[in-house]
């Protein structure tokens, strides 16, 4: 598998791009969040649903928080040039980001799905698939790889000492 090492700006303006793919998602997320609790629907649903519409809701302003986070760091802090500590700081807040993302999608699959199906098991296990889906195709596969490019790393340094 072949790989180059990009210049630092290079890599900044990956981080940026992908902050920029994500932030639509999160706040067309917000956006319909906002707009379920003014549906005539919502009156219906039970005080512990809306509670946890609320903390998904809570959770999704924080992964605006850390997508949005590195654009206002930049330009305040390091205007002028890209650091090493930018790129890391930018990177560690994006993939922070998608905690909370993870949770707040968790949480309103549930609100969905028992709103449907009248069906508090069937919330919980759609939730619990979302969360789980979501963690493995966004945290345990790259750490896997991760940890398999660098185990295959430290060999090939191995072989060439």
């Amino acid at each position: 598998m072949k790989s180059e090492k990009l210049p630092l700006k290079h890599v900044m303006a990956n981080v940026l791009e992908e902050s920029r793919m994500v932030l639509p998602g999160v706040q067309a997320l917000f956006g319909f969040q906002l707009i379920s609790v003014f549906n005539s629907g919502f009156e219906s649903l039970s005080s512990f649903d809306k509670d946890v519409h609320l903390v998904a809701l809570i959770l999704n302003i924080l992964a605006i928080g850390c997508v949005m986070a590195p654009a206002s760091y930049h330009r305040q802090v390091e205007r002028d040039c890209v650091s090493e500590h930018l790129v890391h700081f930018s990177s560690k807040l994006l993939c922070l980001a998608l905690v909370p993302l993870v949770l707040s999608l968790s949480l309103d699959s549930y609100v969905v799905c028992k709103t449907i199906t009248n069906n508090f098991e069937c919330g919980i296990i759609v939730a619990l698939f979302t969360f789980t889906f979501l963690s493995l195709i966004w945290y345990a596969v790259p750490q896997f790889e991760r940890r398999r490019r660098n185990t295959r790393r430290a060999e090939d340094q191995q072989i060439t000492c």
